[in-house]
């Protein structure tokens, strides 16, 4: 831990990517076997209420369109 810990930002990238080469353990959880792939920065905010919103107003179109026999264009 001590000696992850003294390395710079860039060898821990470094270690990381002779990491990634090397053949996975079948012993390891496979979500640990991947690399970080969250270093993206956010593409903007997040709001639950409106995604619920969303979700309720599409599904709500898309069984309106099959019940009635409408197009999915809308």
């Amino acid at each position: 831990d001590e000696l992850l810990a003294s390395l710079s930002p860039e060898e821990l990238a470094e270690l990381e990517k002779e990491l990634a080469d090397i053949d996975p353990d079948a012993n390891v959880p496979i979500g640990h076997r991947q690399r970080d792939q969250t270093d993206k920065t956010p593409t903007g905010t997040f709001s639950r209420e409106a995604l619920m919103k969303y979700w309720e107003n599409e599904t709500r179109r898309l069984l309106e369109n099959e019940i009635g026999g409408g197009n999915l264009d809308a």
